[in-house]
């Protein structure tokens, strides 16, 4: 697994969880995190910037969870990642 798309929901209960559980259980290879459905708070977000996949880039798109329908994204490597935005709606979705 190198990519997963979660709702910041569940970022916000790993969090509340604490670090341990998520050393305990290492995602090797991961290299994006994909947050989707609602803005991402800055603490959450810099939470998982920290413990989940060291450092992993979190993208923060707006859409519905549900169906992985996204409608505005950052795009990694070329727009700044920050919790709460967006980024440009996406053309095509």
């Amino acid at each position: 697994m190198t990519k997963i798309l979660v709702a910041p929901t569940v970022l916000r209960m790993l969090r509340g969880w604490g670090g341990e559980l998520n050393r305990a259980h290492p995602l090797p290879g991961l290299r994006l995190i994909t947050v989707q459905g609602e803005p991402l708070d800055s603490e959450t977000f810099t939470w998982t910037l920290e413990n989940i996949g060291g450092g992993v880039p979190v993208v923060n798109a707006y859409g519905q969870t549900e169906t992985g329908s996204t409608w505005s994204y950052p795009i990694h490597g070329v727009d700044a990642l920050k919790a709460g935005s967006a980024g440009l709606p996406a053309p095509g979705h």
